[in-house]
This record gives C-alpha cells, sequence and structure tokens, in this order.
C-alpha cells in the first residue's frame, strides 16, 4: 500500500487549495475502498451479523463518513476505527491495517483550514478541522470520538515496530502523530478559556476522550512540554473520576457513578462545574469503561482488576435487564428517560462488551442481548460485537 499521497497532502496543510492533488486522491480512494471491503467482510460476516447485506451496507456508510467534511461524521467514523483497532489486535492482518490507514487517510484529508473554511462562525485560525454544518462550529467533542481509536492505533503501530519497518511507513505514522499533537491537542489546548477545561470537560465521557489520546501520545511524543501536558491532563481525569465512581448501595461489588463531576476541587482547572447533576447514562458509559479497560490493560497504575471487575458486575447484574433482553438507559439499573443522553437501543457495543474478556457472566448476556434483533441492531453494534467476538 502506498501512502504518499498522504504525505504530501500534509505537507503542504493547505492542501484544499491543489485540485489536481485532490483528483489524484480520489482516484486512488476509490478502487482502494473495494479492494478494502472485499478483505473485510469475513470479519463481520458470521452469528453476530444481521444479515452480509447489513454488513455491507454499513461498510459502505462507514467509507462515507470518513470522507466528509462535517463534523458530526466524525462520531459515526469512530465505530469502525474502533472494531478495525480490536481486529487488528488479533490478527495482525495487513488487510485490517491498510484499511484503517485508508479510513484515517480519508479523515485527515477533509479536515480543511479553520480561517478559509466556508460558513465557519466560530474560530478563525490557521489550525485544520471540521465544522458542524447546521451551525457552523467546530466541535472538540465530536472530533475527539475518532481521534481516541486513530491515536491507539498509532500506539499499536508503536508498539509493534510498524513505524521502523520501512521509510514510507515511518512516514506515515510521524505524519499522523504529528497532525493528533498539533490539529487535535494543540489547537484545542491553545482554543480553551481556561487551562485544559476543553479537555477534561463537564462530564465524564467527554473527558475520556481525551484522558485515552494522553495516554497514548505521553508514550510517544517527543516533545517534552507536550507530554507533560499529557500526564497532567490524564492524572487530571483519574483523579475526577475516582471521585465519581461509588459503589452501588443494592450491590457493593459494582459501580455507580454521576456523569456530571462530583467534585472539581484542587485540580486547577476552571470551566468544568457541571450546571447539573446527572446519573451517567449507559451509552456514554461506554466511552468511561473504554479508557479504563484500555488503562488497566496498558498497565497504568492507577486502574486495577478490582475496577475492571466492579464493571463487570455492573454490566452483567445492574444495567442488563434478563426480562425485556435489553440493557437498561442509566447506570443505577433504572430505565427511566432522564434528560442526560440515555439511549433506549441497549447500547453497549463501543465498549460495555469488550469487559466480556475479563468475565463469562457479562460475555453471556451479551450475546443473549445480541438476539434482541430489535435493539441490537441499532448503532452499528452488530459489526462491533462481531468485531469483539471475532476468533482465528
Amino acid at each position: 500500500m502506498k501512502y504518499n499521497f498522504t504525505i504530501h497532502l500534509f505537507k503542504t496543510m493547505k492542501f484544499y487549495k491543489i485540485p489536481i492533488v485532490v483528483l489524484i486522491v480520489l482516484g486512488v480512494l476509490i478502487p482502494m475502498r473495494n479492494h478494502a471491503q472485499v478483505g473485510l467482510k469475513d470479519y463481520f460476516y458470521g452469528p453476530f451479523a444481521i444479515s452480509e447485506g447489513g454488513v455491507q451496507d454499513n461498510l459502505i456508510i462507514f467509507d462515507y463518513t470518513s470522507l466528509q467534511r462535517e463534523t458530526t461524521e466524525l462520531i459515526t467514523a469512530r465505530v469502525i476505527l474502533n472494531a478495525n483497532n480490536m481486529l487488528i489486535a488479533k490478527t495482525w492482518d495487513s488487510t485490517l491495517v491498510n484499511y484503517q490507514i485508508y479510513l484515517i487517510n480519508n479523515i485527515i484529508n477533509s479536515a480543511r483550514l479553520s480561517s478559509g473554511m466556508y460558513n465557519n462562525v466560530g474560530h478563525q485560525d490557521e489550525y485544520l478541522g471540521w465544522i458542524e454544518f447546521a451551525d457552523g462550529i467546530e466541535k472538540p467533542l465530536y472530533e475527539s470520538y475518532p481521534f481516541v481509536y486513530i491515536t491507539q492505533f498509532l500506539y499499536m503501530l508503536y508498539q509493534k515496530g510498524w513505524h521502523e519497518a520501512n521509510q514510507e511507513q515511518a512516514d506515515w505514522w510521524h505524519r499522523v502523530l504529528q497532525f493528533v499533537e498539533e490539529q487535535e491537542w494543540q489547537k484545542w489546548g491553545a482554543r480553551s478559556y481556561y487551562r485544559y477545561s476543553l479537555f477534561i470537560r463537564t462530564r465524564t465521557y467527554m473527558g475520556s476522550h481525551w484522558a485515552t489520546m494522553a495516554m497514548y501520545l505521553k508514550e510517544m511524543s517527543k516533545d517534552e512540554d507536550r507530554i507533560a501536558s499529557y500526564k497532567e491532563v490524564q492524572s487530571i481525569y483519574d483523579t475526577l473520576l475516582k471521585r465519581n465512581l461509588k459503589l452501588n448501595p443494592n450491590h457493593p461489588n459494582a459501580y455507580i457513578w454521576n456523569g456530571s463531576w462530583d467534585d472539581v476541587s484542587g485540580v486547577g482547572v476552571e470551566g468544568i462545574t457541571p450546571a447539573n447533576v446527572e446519573l451517567q447514562d449507559v451509552g456514554h458509559a461506554n466511552h468511561v469503561v473504554n479508557y479504563i479497560i484500555c488503562a488497566y490493560e496498558k498497565g497504568e497504575l492507577a486502574w486495577t482488576f478490582e475496577d475492571i471487575e466492579r464493571l463487570c458486575n455492573t454490566a452483567k447484574d445492574i444495567i442488563y435487564d434478563p426480562v425485556s433482553n435489553n440493557f437498561v438507559r442509566n447506570i443505577d439499573g433504572t430505565d427511566d428517560e432522564l434528560d442526560n443522553g440515555s439511549s433506549a437501543f441497549g447500547n453497549v457495543g463501543d465498549a460495555w462488551v469488550k469487559l466480556s474478556k475479563y468475565d463469562s457472566g457479562v460475555a453471556q448476556v451479551m450475546r443473549q442481548f445480541s438476539n434482541n434483533y430489535d435493539k441490537y441492531r441499532y448503532l452499528y453494534q452488530p459489526i462491533l460485537f462481531a468485531a469483539f467476538f471475532y476468533e482465528q
């Protein structure tokens, strides 16, 4: 696979002004998409797929979202990036690696210069990004969704030594790392009204994205000042999240927590005090769970197997309802529709399902839930379940 067309775009940083390059890129991307999809289908077919047609439709959607310049599409793109990382960790199939690179190239190539972005009513600076077409504003939350998994992928390649295999791979890896450090971390750090406020945010799940990115970036960066900021942000997030996590009074071996911060004192970050106290919803809790799992598996000392066990107990004993074969809306086991972004579709595909690795009881309820066609098929969960449960 050739990467140099993307490297060229990175070097210009104003590639939106070079139509011939755009034409070349489009010419390369179309055949790559078809080739990648052919190689991917078998990974997503099988017992967790709704249908072969459904898999194909989802892959087409993911290609479409990765090519868009609209920031809300980045949220959807994180699904296939997450699934690919799970599969790559198991197989290291070059088809999956190349497809992940293809998607990342698409996302980064779609970024535009903020000061020259049509209909941008927000920041007018020299950073690259995306706007939401509905309001013309760049959104740090929306951007952080896919870049969690892009950064994780870079770390996986780093651990594997992939970036040292040849110059072409080294160039691609360093260019993408540079993009993440400058066009994500540096950009939103510079745009924060208060130091780190756009990284920590006012909600647990919002901060989890940046804490996950920081956890990986601190290992890969060569810039000591940035490394210090990555470590500090992760430490602040750990402190706040541990203050939030409580033992469930009805099940002392399970966790319960609010989605808004309980106590922001002493961390040195202004602008993160929530306006309201909100119970954590199960859907957005995926991203908190993902952070804790990633931190534990990476060997971060702040998180232990006891935390994993308590999350497993929450998954199988608190938020799963065997009568409806569905997952409830809220982390306390209630199914009330609160103003906390909760979902009625049993949204557990992003990370709750990953706890199946540590607890057979969790695996059992996840497999059972996949039979609930009315709920399981939403939010691309069949793609994520197929990736997690894939066996070579």
